[in-house]
C-alpha cells in the first residue's frame, strides 16, 4: 500500500446531484473507461462495481490494485478517492452502482438507539474508507439489484437503511486509508465555500487573483468552480473581484488624497485604460468625472451618487449592493 506522499494527487470536489430535499442519489450505468479525476464531496457513497479487469482503486492514502471482477466499496464525507485504470486494465461493459447520501440521514435521537448501533459503527469506519470482502457482497447484492430498480422516494430510502444495516453487521471487511488522512479543513456546505473564497476577494483585490487560486480553496476543478461561484452570487468570479476594486476606488476618491492613476493600480487594476472603462461600465462616468463632480456638489452621470450609501457605524462610503 502506497502512502499519500508517495502518490500525491490533486483532489477536486464534486458537486453531487443529491439536492437538500433528499437523502439519496442513485446511479446505475455501465461503462468502459474509467477516467474520472480523484474527488472528494460531503455526501457519503457506496460504489458496488463488477465485470472489470485491471482496476486500481485509490481512497485517501490507500493506492491498491482491485482483485477479482466485484467489489463494495463504503467512502467517508470528503475522503479522496477514485478509481482509475491500472496497467492491466481491459476495456470492456463494467457494471456499477453508485449511491450517495447526506449525512444528515444519522441525526436525531432514533439513530441513537441500541438497534442502530452497528451502522454508526459502520459510518465511523466509513472515514478510512471500508472494502467488504465476498461473504459480505454476497449478503447485500440482490438488495444491491433490487435498490437499483426503485424510483425515488421512501422505499429508495428505506432500502438503503436495509442495506447499511446488513452491512454493519458484517465482520467481512478491511479498512483502506490511514485514520490522519482525512482532510478536516475541506469545506462541507456551498456556503462555507463561498465564503471563504469570497472573504479571501475582499481582503486581497488589491492583488493579483488568480481563478485556480481560488478554485483550489473551494476543493474544486476551476471549471467547475467558474460555473459554481456564478450560481450562487449570480455574478462571474472575474465581476466579483472588479466589484470589490470599483468599490475600493470610489472610496479613494471622495477622499481625494491621491491621484487617479495611484488609486488605479492601489485598487488592484494592472493599467488606467481598463480602470477607466470598467468604472465607466459600472458607474456611468469616468474616475476623473466623478470625482470633480463630487467636488463641486454636482451628480456625476446617471445619477451615480445616488447608487452609493453610507455606514455610518463604521464611517464608511461604498455602493448599494445589488
Amino acid at each position: 500500500m502506497k502512502t499519500g506522499k508517495e502518490h500525491s494527487r490533486r483532489t477536486l470536489t464534486e458537486i453531487t446531484l443529491l439536492s437538500e430535499q433528499e437523502f439519496i442519489h442513485l446511479e446505475e450505468r455501465v461503462k468502459e473507461r474509467f477516467d474520472y479525476p480523484l474527488h472528494r464531496h460531503p455526501e457519503l457513497e457506496l460504489n458496488f462495481i463488477e465485470h472489470f479487469q485491471g482496476l486500481r482503486r485509490v481512497v485517501g492514502d490507500s493506492v491498491e490494485t482491485v482483485k477479482g471482477d466485484m467489489e463494495l466499496v463504503l467512502i467517508g464525507s470528503n475522503l479522496a478517492h477514485r478509481w482509475e485504470e491500472a496497467e492491466d486494465f481491459v476495456q470492456q461493459p463494467v457494471h456499477e452502482i453508485t449511491i450517495q447520501f447526506s449525512p444528515t440521514i444519522f441525526e436525531g435521537a432514533l439513530f441513537r438507539h441500541i438497534h442502530f448501533a452497528g451502522m454508526r459503527a459502520l459510518l465511523a469506519h466509513a472515514e478510512q474508507g471500508v472494502c467488504f470482502g465476498e461473504q459480505a457482497v454476497a449478503h447485500v447484492l440482490p438488495l444491491l439489484r433490487r435498490i437499483a430498480t426503485m424510483p425515488a422516494g421512501f422505499d429508495r430510502l428505506q432500502m438503503m437503511m436495509k442495506i447499511l444495516h446488513s452491512l454493519g453487521s458484517e465482520e467481512d471487511y478491511r479498512l483502506l486509508s490511514t485514520g490522519s488522512f482525512s482532510d478536516s479543513k475541506a469545506p462541507i456546505t456551498d456556503s462555507e465555500r463561498i465564503e471563504i473564497v469570497t472573504n479571501y476577494i475582499r481582503t486581497h483585490f488589491t492583488e493579483v487573483i488568480r481563478l485556480e487560486d481560488l478554485a483550489s480553496m473551494a476543493y474544486m476543478s476551476p471549471t467547475a468552480f467558474s460555473s459554481f461561484f456564478h450560481l450562487r452570487t449570480h455574478k462571474r468570479v472575474s465581476d466579483f473581484i472588479i466589484d470589490e476594486r470599483i468599490g475600493y476606488a470610489i472610496r479613494a476618491l471622495l477622499e481625494g488624497r491621491r491621484s487617479v492613476s495611484q488609486i488605479c493600480y492601489d485598487a488592484g487594476f494592472q493599467n488606467v485604460s481598463n480602470f477607466n472603462r470598467q468604472f465607466k461600465k459600472r458607474r456611468g462616468c469616468t474616475p476623473r468625472a466623478f470625482r470633480d463632480g463630487y467636488r463641486k456638489g454636482e451628480e456625476c452621470p446617471e445619477n451615480l451618487l445616488n447608487s452609493l450609501e453610507v455606514d455610518e457605524e463604521k464611517r464608511e462610503i461604498r455602493p448599494k449592493k445589488g
